[in-house]
C-alpha cells in the first residue's frame, strides 16, 4: 500500500481518516453494516430485552409522539409559530403543525414562560380544578400530579417510556423511565441561584439547570439519570404514583 494513500496524518478531517482507515481494512459502511439483518437482529434483541416485550410489538405504535423524541440541541421543528422573548422552547419542540394528534381534552401550552409566577398563573387558569399540577417539559401536556398515575402514562406515549416533568406546586423537577421516577433540582431560581422552600422573591429560568436538562433529553440519559438518583436519595417515589 502507498502511505500518501491510506496514512491517517494525510488525511484533512476526522471523518476523512475514518473513510481511509475503514478502507484501509476493508471495512463496510455503518450504513450496510445497520442495514445486515445480523445487526438488526441484535438491536432488536436489545429493545425486547429492555422493555420485556414480545418481539411483534416492536412494530411502531401510533399513539407514541415521535415529534417530540430526543433531537439535537438547538434544532427546531419546520415550523412559522414564533417563541416569545419571554417563553423558551420545550425540550421536545413540539409545533401546531405536527402531524400527531394530541388529545383534544388535555390541556397544554407551546412554550416554557422563563417566570415561574407567569408560569404558575397560565396553569392554574388551565386546570383551577388541579390542586396538583404536572407539567411535561417534552410536549407541553398539563397533568394532574395528584398520585394517580398520569405522568407515567403520558410518558409511555410520550417519550416511549421517558418523560422530563415540572411539578408546579412543588417547584421541583420530575424525571421518569417506566414506573420509577426521581426528583431533581428545579429549572426557576431565585437572583441568588437557589429556590428557596418558602418562596418571597421572583423566580426565573435558570439556563444552566435547563440546558443540563436539554443535555439528558437529547442524549437518552433519562434512564440512567433516575437509576442514580434514586441511588443516592432517601426520598423514593412510589411506582406509578406520578
Amino acid at each position: 500500500f502507498s502511505d500518501t494513500a491510506v496514512h491517517p496524518d494525510n488525511c484533512s478531517s476526522d471523518l476523512e481518516k475514518m473513510k481511509r482507515l475503514m478502507e484501509l481494512i476493508r471495512m463496510e459502511s455503518i450504513h450496510d453494516m445497520i442495514q445486515s439483518n445480523l445487526v438488526q437482529q441484535v438491536i432488536k434483541s436489545w429493545y425486547v430485552k429492555a422493555t420485556e416485550k414480545h418481539s411483534s410489538q416492536l412494530l411502531p405504535s401510533p399513539a407514541i409522539n415521535y415529534e417530540t423524541w430526543p433531537v439535537v440541541r438547538g434544532q427546531r421543528s419546520n415550523t412559522n409559530d414564533e417563541i416569545p422573548p419571554h417563553c423558551s422552547p420545550l425540550l421536545g419542540y413540539p409545533t401546531s403543525t405536527s402531524p400527531v394528534a394530541f388529545d383534544p381534552a388535555s390541556c397544554r401550552i407551546t412554550c416554557l414562560p422563563k417566570s415561574y409566577t407567569d408560569l404558575y398563573a397560565q396553569l392554574s387558569a388551565l386546570c383551577p380544578d388541579n390542586d396538583q399540577i404536572a407539567l411535561c417539559l417534552i410536549c407541553g401536556s398539563v397533568l394532574n400530579a395528584g398520585g394517580k398515575g398520569e405522568c407515567t402514562k403520558h410518558a409511555s406515549k410520550c417519550g416511549g417510556g421517558a418523560g422530563v416533568f415540572f411539578l408546579v406546586q412543588e417547584c421541583v423537577g420530575l424525571i421518569m423511565h417506566g414506573t420509577k421516577a426521581a426528583y431533581v433540582p428545579s429549572i426557576f431560581v431565585d437572583s441568588h441561584g437557589e429556590t428557596p422552600q418558602y418562596r418571597g422573591r421572583p423566580l426565573n429560568l435558570d439556563p444552566r439547570r435547563w440546558n443540563l436538562l436539554q443535555d439528558m433529553w437529547c442524549s437518552h440519559s433519562v434512564r440512567e439519570k433516575v437509576i442514580s438518583e434514586r441511588s443516592t436519595t432517601r426520598q423514593v417515589i412510589i411506582p406509578n404514583y406520578y
